[in-house]
């Protein structure tokens, strides 16, 4: 599994909440490429940062931590997610809330799309 390179830099030019309060088309705007995990920043600004996950089937994230609280929603396909010892087999409509500075991994069972909202502020 591996880590996308642009996950420490995403889309400076992405719109703030205020911008863009709806987002439409989240799936099918961000496809699927073989062999890769793509993350496409929706909205970033001083409170939140949403970024749509497309990731093919046997990738991935490898172990990291985030620094704020995150929660991920899978909107399609199948993943599993990994936090401390245990893996949980994920499905569209599945959810974590997971705290800030928590280790935890992704990996793809099959071509999957997840959204990933990083609450930075309260």
């Amino acid at each position: 599994v591996s880590r996308p390179s642009s996950l420490g830099g995403m889309s400076p030019s992405a719109p703030t909440s205020e911008q863009s309060p709806v987002v439409t088309s989240v799936v099918s705007h961000h496809p699927i490429e073989p062999g890769k995990v793509r993350a496409a920043t929706l909205v970033d600004d001083d409170a939140v940062r949403t970024v749509c996950f497309a990731i093919d089937a046997g990738e991935g994230l490898t172990e990291h931590k985030a620094p704020h609280r995150i929660v991920i929603t899978v909107v399609a396909g199948a993943m599993e997610f990994t936090v401390g010892d245990e893996t949980h087999a994920m499905v569209p409509g599945d959810v974590v809330n997971l705290a800030a500075s928590v280790p935890h991994a992704v990996a793809a069972t099959e071509p999957c799309h997840f959204l990933l909202t990083m609450v930075k502020s309260a």
